[in-house]
């Protein structure tokens, strides 16, 4: 009997890049992706390896985990972006690339998870340990808020920055909460705070060494279940 198997992409925005990636290593595997797994028709599988498309194992992570043990088939789910410390050294490393030398704020989402709350404060706490002297983390829902984000810059007399998602994805919250027009936007309370700012809106997975580390967290996943590449 042939083991027919399956690779699932679950995240939210344009998942192309990662899932081309993905294509290329997998060659064995079917390779799907979605928002939620109750878009996808698993009828003709046996195994499901789901790879979450998460910076964090937060909500939506849990949520996932909950709805994979429903399906009617063997799923294994692997561990989002952020998963240890050397995750976060890793992905401070790959953006250090970019915009060390530049005074950067990074915009994240936030969360309000219990395992996960203090996960923006580490990252900035690596991000300043590996040369992100003059750079800051702020997100729109929780803490660090962006408000306390750009206070602390100004303490330390940044009147230039480059403002940078620390999204996995381009989506509303980049296009609107982050670069929007309307007067909360952080691009606009930036300006109102007399800050010159350089717009990046690169995406975490439009870093080729991002996508890198997510198809590394499905290895481990199919390893552990026999499943070498």
């Amino acid at each position: 009997m042939i083991d027919k198997s399956a690779i699932i992409l679950v995240g939210f925005g344009d998942l192309s890049l990662l899932e081309n990636d993905y294509q290329k290593t997998f060659l064995s595997f079917s390779v799907l992706s979605a928002k939620i797994l109750s878009e996808i028709n698993l009828s003709e599988f046996d195994n499901a390896y789901i790879q979450p498309v998460y910076l964090l194992s937060g909500y939506e992570y849990d949520r996932l985990c909950h709805d994979a043990q429903g399906l009617p088939l063997k799923a294994f789910v692997a561990n989002p972006l952020l998963s240890d410390e050397e995750a976060f050294y890793k992905t401070a490393r790959i953006l250090g690339d970019k915009y060390l030398g530049e005074n950067v704020l990074f915009i994240g989402h936030g969360t309000s998870h219990p395992a996960c709350k203090e996960a923006y404060f580490q990252m900035q706490q690596i991000l300043q340990k590996v040369g992100f002297t003059k750079s800051e983390v702020g997100v729109l829902e929780g803490e660090p808020n962006v408000y306390d984000a750009i206070k602390r810059l100004k303490s330390k007399e940044v009147n230039r920055v480059t403002l940078v998602p620390f999204m996995i994805s381009k989506g509303k919250h980049t296009k609107c909460d982050i670069f929007g027009d309307k007067p909360e936007s952080v691009l606009s309370i930036l300006k109102s705070e007399g800050i010159v700012v350089e717009e990046s809106r690169k995406s975490l997975l439009e870093y080729p060494q991002i996508r890198q580390m997510f198809i590394n967290n499905t290895k481990a996943i199919l390893n552990i279940h026999k499943r070498f590449l």
